[in-house]
Order: C-alpha cells, then structure tokens, then sequence
C-alpha cells in the first residue's frame, strides 16, 4: 500500500483543542488503567518493572520538567520498595544486574543506588542477592566508594539510623577486596593506585571499616601498602615468604608477592619523576614496561606528547575517549597524524567497543564535546581532527546492539514540547548538557540509518517536518532541535497526520517524555483510528521514554503498541524485532 492508497482525512490537525475532561482507559475490573500526568492530560502507568528498568537506565539526576532531583528519586525508588514488599526482590537484583553487566545504562550511579537499597531494606533473600551481586556491579574502586557512600545514607534513612556496617555488608565488601578481577592480587594493585580515593573513601577507609582478611601473601602486601606504604608491603611479602613451610608454598609466594612488589615500586617512582628530560624518558619507560595509566602521571608531565604517546599505546577504550581533547589540544592528535589514525581504528572497532562497555551515551557526549573544540567548563580549548569528528559519529552506532532491519514504513515523530528541553538523565557525562530532545534526535538518527523507508517528524501541539535524512550526522540532527518553538504535547498527532496526509505508516515510533496534554484525542485511541481508516491493521506504536517517569502512552493492554526505554543500548534491536513481527 502506497501513501495515496486511502483517501486522506479533512481533519485540522494543527487545530486541536483539549479535552476539558480527558479520556480515561478502563480495565476488566472497572478501574482505571490511566492516571493524570504532570502535563494535565491521562496517561497509562507503567508496571513497577519497568518504572524500575527507566529509572536504571535512565536515572533521576537531573528530575524532569515537572519534578526535582530528589523527588524524582523518590519516585522511583517507590518503585522498587514496592517489587520488595511483593517478594520480588532477588528479581530486582537480577534486573539490576543484568542493566549493568550488560551496559545497557550509561552511568552506574541509579544501578548502585537502588542496589544500595536492596542491600540495606531488603529481606534476607534480597540482602544476599545484592552482596553476591556487588563484584559484577561495582567493577572498579570508583563503583565500591560510590556504593558505600549510597549503603551509609540508605541505611540512616530506612533503617533506623544504623551505619549500614553490618556483618553481611561488611564480608561483601572484604570479598569485593579479596575476588577482584578474578582474584589476581596483581589487579587489585592496579586498580587501587588508580582510583585511590573518591566521594570522601579511600581503600584504607573500606578496608578498616570491613575488616577484611587477605587470601593470600599477594593480597597480604597489597593491604598492606593500601595502609602503610610500599616498605609495609615489602615486609608483609618477605614474612610470607620465610614462614612457609614448604619449598612449593615459598616459590608460589615469591611468584605472586614479585609482580605486585614490581608493579607498586614502579608507582612509587612515578610519583617522583619532574618535568624534565629524564623524568620525562623514564616516565615513558615505565609505562611501556609496567603499563601504567594516566592516573600514575604526575601532573608536571601531563602535558607531555611522548608520555601521552606512550599512554595511547595501551589506553583502555572508554580513557581515550574521555582524553581525546587532551590529546588533540597538546598536538599528539591531529588530522593526518600516526595518532589519529589510530584513534579512529579503535573507534571503528565495534567488539572492543562492546566488550569496553562503552554505552552510547558517552560516545555521544564525547562526539558533541569534541566536535565544539572546547570543554563546557574549565579553559581548554583543541582543533579538532575532522576524521576523528566522524569516527565518533560511526562509534555511536556502533555502541548500540547490532540492528538487523524490520524493512517496515516507519515515521520517526520526535517530541519537541517545553518538557523536552529539560536535562536528559545521564546526559551529563564528560560535563556536557544534553536535553531529552537532542537525545531523541541522535537514537532517530539510529532508526533512520537502519531503516529503508522513514519519514523524520517533529511536534508539540502541531505537526511538522523535521531535516533528518540518512546521511545526516549527529551534530545537525541535534541542533536541528533547537529551531523549533516548542509548546504544549499533544503525542496523537503523528497518527493524525498520517491520517490528514494518507500516509501508509507501518510503525509510529515516538520519542517522548509521555507527558501529553494530549489534545481532542488521546494517542492510543488515534492510532486504533488510524489502523481502522488506512486499513493497516496491525500498525503499530513504539514509545521511546526519554524520562524516567511512571507514564506511558503506550496501552500496555495492546500487543500492537511497545515501550521501551530511551538510551538503552539494545533498544534500537528491541524496536526493529517488534516492528518487524519477529517478537
């Protein structure tokens, strides 16, 4: 069926006026399954499931148009004291569990929160749910501090004031010591001279605090060194090693004892090294042999090409791209360099990307900031690599699921209302803004790609076209977003169009916040009018949440209508296998 196959609709769709008293969904019981939003119009609430699965991917940060931080919080960690008290959560645990392993979220603090919360107000079940579930979840010293400062608040608030360091708390956290990274003390020595200290803890805080007791001579000297220095730890390896009673049990204990004792000796002397040609050179060399990371630098010689250089070498992925700019604003990466090249090879890698766990999200805020040629805060300012420039944009795409194309009709039908322009909830990585509607354009910009046959539009309480094509980068497909007037919502309107128009739409994908006003016609029932009129039947609606609020205006009751969460890195392949019948 073509787009001029049913007679096109006399309606005025830029002429709708509210309802005075909105349409409310009745379900089989005679209550309603819509409520009133913060917009002044109904809309279906969502499951606790997934108001907790919007809140970990999404998160609460920044609040919403219509709520604060705090309250926004509140809401949704509602949510899950509700799955508790129903007996569900170890499910929620899992549910946590899987959002972060999987990278689906792109910041870890709603993850850790409402694991934090798990721990602490859970029953017996939940509580050793989420302390198995901590190593998987906190994967680096930053993740540990966070979560101990977010158990300590939970703890005081829901639990009577305690401190939270009871005997469980505390074995988990002397576990996530003595387990991590598979137990190699080798990497805990790495991880702990890295990230040394944050939000106010430090290791010997942790340490002290969970009594941990080291599984092995390794460990005993990497304790150690965490308490008192690199001599404590020395001494600790060289105990170990004269009171083991056997010839094997003294080699095992050299063997383990000798590449950390390495490793932290060559910390140490970094931490000496001046700005000087030497210092310089044997800063080079230790990284080169020992594969120190930035954080081992010290500040007089981060300024310096061959250190940087040699830095890159073996830069984790996720590391260079949050140091592109100071890499480019010192000349190591510059179009045409050895460097850059480089750089945009790794970009162009989309299973080192996936096995980083580098969400999107951070591709994108790295791409926007980037591509500006200076930092939102502080005074650094670079050129940026043009080749560089458009690797990121690939790198976006990449960081999503891979998406296998539905090759249905699609109309992309981005929300542009007052409440889009709010802060989108984990958009503030790399300390760049982003608002809920340039978010919605850069996912768009995924569909659109992948998709044969789009058609990109925008509204508020009118319709109108928006300039997106296939080949459309990343940077004119979010500015685009800052032309249009904004207004009021009214998300009935791309069924409407598509009516007014005759348009042959297969699947209406719709980013919004769900707060609509909604207009003369509540959204759901627009797009049973539209299967009904154009004779498409099994039309379908996909709602993309760009908030994590407790409203959709997708009819959960409707196989034929999908919410998912915006920003979660496999939702572009969710869409197309719903589009495309395939689930």
């Amino acid at each position: 069926m073509d787009a001029t196959s049913f007679a096109p609709q006399t309606m005025k769709v830029s002429g709708c006026v509210p309802q005075t008293e909105p349409l409310r969904e009745l379900g089989s019981n005679g209550q309603p399954r819509t409520a009133p939003n913060s917009a002044g119009g109904h809309s279906f609430v969502v499951d606790d499931t997934t108001r907790l699965l919007r809140f970990l991917v999404l998160g609460s940060g920044e609040g919403t148009y219509y709520a604060k931080p705090k309250a926004h919080t509140a809401d949704n960690l509602a949510a899950l004291l509700r799955l508790m008290e129903a007996g569900r959560g170890v499910e929620a645990v899992e549910i946590i569990r899987n959002v972060s392993v999987s990278g689906r979220a792109p910041r870890q603090t709603p993850t850790l929160t409402a694991l934090a919360v798990c721990a602490m107000a859970g029953d017996a079940e939940t509580k050793a749910a989420a302390n198995a579930t901590l190593p998987a979840i906190a994967r680096i010293p930053t993740h540990l501090f966070e979560y101990l400062e977010l158990c300590e608040s939970t703890a005081k608030a829901m639990c009577g004031g305690s401190s939270g360091w009871g005997r469980a708390h505390r074995r988990a956290v002397a576990h996530w010591y003595n387990a991590h990274k598979g137990a190699s003390a080798k990497a805990l020595a790495e991880s702990v001279t890295k990230y040394q200290q944050r939000n106010g803890w430090s290791h010997l805080d942790a340490l002290r605090l969970c009594h941990a007791a080291p599984v092995d001579c390794a460990h005993a000297a990497v304790f150690a060194y965490i308490v008192k220095g690199l001599d404590s730890a020395k001494a600790v390896a060289s105990a170990s090693e004269t009171t083991e009673d056997d010839s094997k049990r003294k080699v095992d204990a050299v063997s383990t004892c000798g590449p950390v004792l390495e490793y932290l000796g060559a910390v140490e002397m970094a931490k000496g090294l001046k700005s000087s040609p030497e210092g310089e050179a044997k800063m080079v060399e230790l990284i080169a042999s020992h594969r120190l990371v930035r954080e081992h630098v010290p500040s007089e010689l981060l300024s310096s090409v061959p250190v940087w250089a040699a830095l890159l070498e073996d830069m984790p992925m996720t590391a260079m791209i949050r140091n592109l700019a100071k890499m480019t604003s010192i000349g190591l990466v510059s179009p045409g360099s050895e460097a850059a090249t480089s750089v945009v090879a790794r970009l162009g890698n989309a299973e080192a990307l996936r096995k980083a766990r580098v969400h999107p999200m951070a591709i994108l805020m790295a791409h926007r900031t980037y591509a500006a040629g200076r930092g939102e805060k502080g005074s650094l300012t670079w050129q940026p690599a043009p080749e560089v420039v458009e690797a990121l944009d690939s790198a976006f795409e990449l960081a999503f699921a891979s998406v296998e194309p539905a090759n249905k009709r699609f109309m992309l039908a981005l929300d542009v209302s007052g409440s889009m322009g709010c802060g989108c909830n984990g958009g503030g990585y790399g300390g760049a803004g982003l608002s809920c509607a340039e978010a919605s354009a850069a996912m768009a910009v995924i569909a659109m790609r992948t998709e044969p046959e789009c058609t990109a539009m925008c509204f508020s309480h009118v319709f109108g076209s928006f300039p997106l094509t296939k080949s459309s980068s990343l940077s004119d497909a979010m500015r685009h977003t800052n032309q249009y007037p904004f207004g009021r919502t009214d998300c009935s309107l791309p069924m409407q169009y598509a009516l007014e128009k005759g348009l042959s739409i297969d699947t209406f994908v719709v980013y919004t916040d769900s707060e609509t006003y909604h207009g003369s016609i509540h959204p759901c029932e627009a797009l049973r009018k539209y299967r009904k009129v154009s004779g498409i039947h099994d039309a379908k609606l996909i709602v993309v949440g760009m908030a994590s609020n407790g409203f959709s205006i997708a009819d959960p009751a409707d196989p034929g209508m999908l919410d998912v969460v915006g920003f979660d890195a496999s939702a572009p392949q969710v869409m197309a296998n719903f589009a495309a019948g395939r689930v």
